[in-house]
């Protein structure tokens, strides 16, 4: 009953983020490009304060990117369709394609910065009902609000 009860919550859990992903978050920042060269046309954020119990997301909000707040979305990019490819190869083209958004999002590479990655992608369960989208992630690296648009910064 127990691991019934936490496969359903884990299943509306990840239902809630491919949600707020799909409606808010995606619609608000460019396409995915091979290049990245368009970066610098992309406006900061979206960015957002997220709330969760138990590992999963129970609140979120969409807040001012000069203000302070947990996360601000440098990247977002569209998996192709087909089977679930897998919880790891996820995590690696995330990795890879975030590593890379953070530089040119920031202005330095993660290694030098004040700041860390971190990604949203499908799990196995959102996959099976739609979800193809991968949203990238900077973060303070001490757990702390950012302050003011990352974008650029250069820290």
């Amino acid at each position: 009953m127990v691991t019934v009860i936490v496969l359903v919550l884990l299943v509306v859990g990840a239902f809630v983020v491919w949600r707020i992903i799909n409606d808010h978050v995606l619609p608000t920042v460019q396409e995915a490009t091979d290049q990245f060269t368009s970066f610098s046309d992309v406006p900061p954020g979206p960015c957002y304060d997220l709330e969760t119990e138990g590992g999963l997301l129970a609140d979120w909000s969409e807040v001012s990117c000069t203000g302070e707040r947990q996360v601000e979305v440098s990247f977002a990019a569209q998996f192709e369709d087909g089977a679930f490819p897998g919880d790891d190869y996820l995590d690696r083209e995330a990795e890879e394609t975030c590593t890379a958004a953070f530089e040119s999002y920031v202005g330095i590479p993660e290694e030098q910065s004040v700041y860390r990655l971190d990604w949203i992608v499908p799990t196995e369960d959102t996959w099976a009902i739609g979800d193809r989208q991968g949203v990238c992630l900077v973060v303070s690296e001490d757990g702390q609000a950012l302050s003011g648009t990352v974008k650029g910064s250069e820290r």
